[in-house]
């Protein structure tokens, strides 16, 4: 949410060095001055290197008092197209303190597909709502808007749903792309497709598309100094189907609808490949495609900190270079 003002958390690891428990049993200290490849390594891919057991980040002040203006506006299929134009036009002018969230779900009142835009600003509110206003002046038929403390935003935007689709019981399967361009055309693809998907599955009826796009501002200045990589992803898109229960005959085109999604997306991303964030990762990509040109470097760390391949439980690098990782 803060990323576009104030950059990523990992970047505020800075202050006393992170603590490592290597695969051999050792305790490792990691920083710019020590180790410095493997600091470089665990902001990224740490999950690969050991187990960090203790780390101290660089705080930085409330940003506006820790009050935080949020919005969620109910947008009707007919208005997709004039939506999804609007929110082309932040492609490149996305102020630093406005995050969006974009999600096309099903309306179980309503019985029709719709989007909701959530909007989240760190900053006043009329700050808020002349930078938003492009959005409110489509004339949706549902806002809601607040004002609250930081630590309260994710149990009051999109009209609580978060807590709704954390309950536990159902399935979720989650399938991701970056975009460093907006495509209407894909947008409009993906509403329909769901709205399709909705009609015919019931039990599918929880899976829902969503976009977050935040200002890349600060995200980009430290480009070099982490394993992090897409610093100049525009948005993230995450088809995160759902369902209950195990053996769901539902599965299966749930799946195939988010993989066909992820491949169109990919397609009118602005990039030359599928780009995964690696905390987003569904599993299937390749390797280059969770770590980008870091991926060497982060082999020969692997080869060197985990030879035997210990830490191999999340998006697992290899101790040698394949073409398959391509």
């Amino acid at each position: 949410m803060y990323s576009g003002a104030l950059g990523l958390v990992r970047e505020g690891v800075d202050r006393g060095p992170p603590a490592l428990l290597t695969s051999n049993g050792d305790v490792v200290e990691a920083s710019v001055s020590k180790n410095p490849e493997l600091f470089f390594g665990i902001r990224g891919a740490g999950a690969n290197f050991g187990i960090i057991t203790s780390a101290t980040y660089k705080l930085c002040n409330a940003v506006n008092d820790e009050q935080v203006f949020t919005a969620d506006v109910v947008y009707q299929e007919s208005m997709k197209s004039a939506y999804f134009n609007v929110l082309k036009t932040y492609e490149n002018t996305m102020p630093a303190q406005l995050a969006i969230n974009t999600t096309i779900n099903w309306n179980a009142e309503s019985e029709q597909t719709q989007i909701i835009g959530t909007f989240v600003y760190s900053g006043p509110e009329a700050e808020a709502l002349q930078v938003l206003a492009p959005f409110l002046e489509l004339s949706p038929p549902v806002v809601r808007k607040s004002v609250v403390s930081y630590s309260q935003v994710p149990y009051v935007i999109l009209f609580g749903m978060v807590a709704a689709l954390s309950e536990p019981g159902n399935i979720h399967d989650i399938w991701s792309a970056n975009v460093r361009q907006f495509s209407v055309k894909s947008f409009e693809s993906a509403f329909e497709k769901y709205d399709a998907f909705y009609k015919v599955h019931p039990d599918g009826r929880m899976s829902v598309g969503i976009f977050e796009s935040f200002s890349i501002q600060a995200v980009t200045a430290s480009v070099q100094e982490t394993s992090y990589p897409w610093r100049d992803s525009k948005g993230n898109l995450m088809f995160q189907m759902s369902w209950p229960g195990l053996g769901n005959q539902v599965e299966i085109p749930a799946n195939d609808l988010a993989r066909s999604l992820r491949d169109e997306f990919t397609a009118t991303s602005g990039y030359p490949d599928l780009s995964v964030y690696v905390s987003y990762a569904h599993g299937d990509e390749k390797l280059r495609q969770i770590y980008d040109d870091n991926l060497p470097r982060l082999v020969a760390l692997k080869k060197k900190w985990d030879p035997d391949n210990v830490f191999r439980y999340s998006n697992c690098l290899p101790t040698e270079l394949s073409s398959e990782m391509e």
